[in-house]
């Protein structure tokens, strides 16, 4: 929810007939939910080696609005042209969610993301990694807005040799720590 209460909804809209992956939209609410507007929809991009970031690459968004009022994308995408393959690239709206910036991805290795923008003004986004030696639950921290990030922070490393797991969701408790949830065998 943003400041002013409106509602934003960032995510694949699937209509029925359709065999391909619906390019990632973003809805509002002013009224609590009960109607919804089509705002826009993130464009396609292109990966760090130039390889192509399409709707069908791009799935499982999450979206939070900034401090400064600007809306960040989260969103899982999947390209085995990229390195990291499975991975997480944000983009920005300013003008709330009617046009986004092209993707850019982040350099972890994991996904789908979550978002959350703690109290302090640093954005957390937790993910899960699913590659061999490094499987586990992880999250990366900004202090600008999502301009950078730092290095990837184990949240859970107990894992056997099990890759289902993922999903992570974190809060930030009254207190101003972090609590995260997920699943894993």
């Amino acid at each position: 929810m943003c400041k002013d209460g409106t509602l934003v909804y960032l995510g694949n809209v699937f209509h029925s007939g359709k065999d391909t992956r619906p390019p990632v939209t973003c809805y509002t609410s002013a009224d609590g939910g009960h109607t919804w507007s089509f705002a826009g929809e993130v464009p396609d991009t292109q990966g760090p080696r130039g390889e192509a970031v399409t709707a069908y690459n791009m799935f499982e968004p999450h979206v939070v609005e900034l401090p400064d009022g600007r809306l960040m994308g989260a969103i899982r995408t999947h390209n085995e042209e990229m390195d990291p393959a499975f991975t997480v690239f944000i983009t920005y709206s300013d003008d709330k969610g009617k046009t986004w910036t092209a993707p850019r991805g982040i350099g972890v290795d994991g996904s789908p993301p979550h978002l959350m923008v703690h109290s302090s003004g640093a954005v957390i986004c937790s993910y899960s990694c699913r590659t061999d030696g490094k499987r586990c639950e992880r999250a990366v921290v900004s202090y600008d807005l999502g301009e950078t990030w730092t290095q990837d922070y184990a949240i859970d490393d107990r894992l056997d040799f099990f890759c289902d797991m993922g999903y992570p969701a974190s809060v930030e408790l009254s207190d101003g720590s972090i609590l995260t949830v997920y699943y894993q065998k």
